[in-house]
């Protein structure tokens, strides 16, 4: 018998998958954790999603309904801030950005607190941001 082996990591940025695995560890429940560019490029996936076109097919959906509500905001005067939450029968999907050049999706179940996920998310695109931020010269 082999030991079970680590997904291969995905994305253009995999080297930050493990702020996404931390997250989903400290948030138990939260699956398919996604960071998308500003402009939908798949950044890294949690290992939880199950592959990688899952993963591009995520990364759209964020990138479409960020698009929608950065879109939304302009029109009504707001800043490019997105913060939405989508309510199904399996869960919550909460989206928050934009941090540096990143949108963070991820996926929580019915029973979850949200507004500590909600929080979670938003202290895991601070990490993001510093993580995507170019060093000072």
């Amino acid at each position: 018998m082999t030991a079970p082996t680590a997904p291969a990591p995905i994305g253009l940025r995999p080297d930050l998958a493990f702020l996404l695995y931390q997250f989903e560890n400290r948030n138990r429940g939260a699956v398919r954790t996604v960071a998308v560019s500003a402009d939908g490029l798949l950044l890294c996936a949690s290992g939880s999603v199950d592959s990688q076109p899952q993963a591009e097919t995520l990364a759209a959906i964020c990138s479409g309904m960020t698009s929608l509500v950065v879109g939304l905001a302009k029109q009504l005067g707001a800043g490019p801030q997105a913060d939405i939450g989508i309510v199904m029968d399996i869960g919550s999907t909460m989206i928050a950005g934009p941090f540096g050049n990143a949108y963070l999706m991820t996926l929580a179940p019915p029973n979850a607190d949200m507004g500590a996920i909600n929080e979670a998310l938003l202290k895991l695109g601070e990490s993001f941001l510093v993580q995507l931020s170019p060093a000072a010269r």
